[in-house]
């Protein structure tokens, strides 16, 4: 396993445990972007990586830059929902959380980038769905 899929199921793990957004995915934190799931359901969170940099001084640790897209149906929901899962996922992945022996891995400085602070709530018109996108910059050991 690589350390970008331990990491990516690390993250999912702690993300499915949380019970606010556990209530709206029901588990379904898809581990690669929502376009390559096949019949995919909502509310739903994916992740995918947008980079990955092994650190040449240090050649143990990969700078990681991994993209987080929070996926909710119109028709059932509020813009406030989708606000309320991207503040989840910013607190679950602001701590501890993320350092894990058994998979071997721990993280660093993992934060938001600044880039997706200024990112909008968008819409979908062909599937009806509200989409964040938020990015998140960090270095894995």
């Amino acid at each position: 396993m690589t350390q970008e899929e331990k990491i990516f199921e690390k993250i999912r793990a702690v993300l499915i445990a949380d019970s606010v957004l556990n209530g709206y995915t029901n588990k379904r934190v898809y581990c690669s972007h929502i376009s390559t799931i096949t019949n995919a359901e909502y509310p739903a969170i994916s992740l995918h990586l947008i980079n990955s940099v092994l650190r040449t001084n240090v050649p143990t640790m990969a700078d990681i830059i991994i993209q987080h897209d929070i996926w909710i149906p119109s028709k059932n929901y509020t813009s406030k929902d989708i606000f309320i899962c991207a503040g989840r996922v910013r607190a679950l992945l602001h701590g501890q959380f993320l350092t894990d022996s058994i998979l071997d891995l721990k993280v660093f400085k993992f934060f938001e980038s600044n880039d997706s602070k200024n990112l909008q709530i968008m819409f979908e018109p062909d599937t009806q769905l509200y989409h964040l996108p938020m990015i998140y910059e960090g270095a894995i050991i």
